[in-house]
């Protein structure tokens, strides 16, 4: 009779609950990871706020950003979740479609028009630094300054 034949289920679910519980972190990991960025340097990206998708698990901003042909290329923008962002006092409403916006991001490493937003100038000249605020959030579990500008912490 084969090995595997004289395990019934009641003695091998044990087994199974434990290589799901080792396999399972590997797996959330390799969903949030940001391996498709090219961290190694940053792009600064003007345009105009297409849209704002202000979903789970991620937050995407798009941006319509002139190209070199004289059109316009929608850049998608990868940032934490809405959570997150709220926790870090940046909250939608300071995203505004129509409004222009600079922004730096760590660009795709395929070379497609999209990247991981880092900071930003609003068009009122208000500032959002991303990567400050996920510092500054994670360093206290505090809250930036409500005016999204991922200043000093609370």
């Amino acid at each position: 009779m084969p090995v595997f034949a004289r395990f019934t289920a009641h003695k091998s679910a044990p087994l199974l609950a434990a290589v799901l519980l080792m396999v399972a972190p590997a797996v959330l990991r390799a969903h949030h990871s940001f391996a498709m960025f090219d961290k190694t340097h940053t792009v600064t990206i003007v345009g105009t706020i297409k849209s704002i998708e202000w979903t789970n698990p991620h937050v995407w901003i798009w941006v319509s950003v002139p190209n070199a042909q004289g059109g316009m290329d929608d850049w998608g923008l990868e940032s934490g979740g809405p959570s997150q962002m709220n926790r870090m006092g940046i909250r939608r409403s300071v995203f505004i479609p129509g409004e222009k916006i600079t922004v730096d991001v760590y660009p795709m490493k395929d070379g497609r028009v999209g990247g991981q937003f880092s900071k930003a100038t609003l068009a009122n000249g208000q500032k959002i630094d991303m990567m400050q605020s996920v510092k500054a959030f994670a360093a206290g579990g505090q809250t930036v300054d409500g005016d999204a500008t991922g200043g000093d912490a609370k």
